[in-house]
């Protein structure tokens, strides 16, 4: 696999995971209303 795309991969993992936490913290609000 070329260096570049290995980073391609890499921030591709990285934005599913910030997107995934995203999720979790809305999910998270809408359980415990502040």
């Amino acid at each position: 696999m070329t260096k570049v795309a290995r980073r391609a991969r890499h921030s591709e993992m990285a934005l599913g995971a910030k997107r995934n936490q995203d999720e979790r913290d809305a999910l998270g609000e809408a359980a415990h209303p502040k």
